[in-house]
């Protein structure tokens, strides 16, 4: 018995382990968050919530925020006055990321819209009236799939705009369930 409460990992040595990491973590100001806009790129937004999620985890709150609790999506950090802030289901720290990002997000996302809607242009002209059934129906289905997809592009611009100003759409449980998973010690 003795053997295999030595061999378990107690709660007190993370608890310990995790405070050390909190108390060496450096302050998230909004202007650290500005900063690291300009590395948001296409494939972040291409890639949604993960590409998002990686972004911050990359640039901004690279080794600046801790997830304590997984199950509540609970991180802290230190904010601007280096107090440790217990912020759950990460709704502060998501609200300042994604009003830092907002314009260059938008950006992205017209770019990308533009590069869609040439693709749409592209795929409209194809369009023939001696074409038999199938192909009529394969060309259907891809004007479907391709408008899908730029409604999911705009969705997805609005759903960062209304994180931005602290609301929570799907766009938010996605982004912050990937934050945690990357955070978490």
């Amino acid at each position: 018995m003795a053997e295999k409460a030595i061999a378990k990992p107690s709660t007190v040595n993370q608890t310990n382990t995790t405070n050390q990491i909190i108390n060496n973590m450096m302050p998230i100001t909004d202007a650290h968050l500005q900063e690291h806009v300009q590395n948001l790129n296409p494939v972040h937004v291409q890639n949604g919530a993960s590409g998002y999620a990686k972004y911050a985890l990359e640039f901004p709150l690279k080794d600046m925020i801790v997830c304590t609790d997984f199950q509540r999506r609970n991180c802290k950090y230190k904010d601007e006055n280096g107090n440790v802030v217990s912020d759950p289901e990460m709704t502060k720290i998501t609200k300042r990321l994604f009003s830092a990002i907002k314009e260059r997000n938008d950006e992205l996302i017209n770019e990308y819209s533009a590069v869609l809607q040439e693709k749409w242009k592209a795929l409209n002209a194809l369009e023939n009236p001696d074409i038999n059934k199938q192909e009529s129906i394969d060309f259907s289905i891809k004007t479907k799939e391709a408008l899908d997809f730029a409604m999911d592009v705009m969705s997805q611009k609005r759903q960062a705009n209304e994180i931005a100003n602290g609301m929570r759409p799907d766009l938010f449980y996605s982004f912050i369930r990937e934050i945690a998973a990357g955070c978490y010690k």
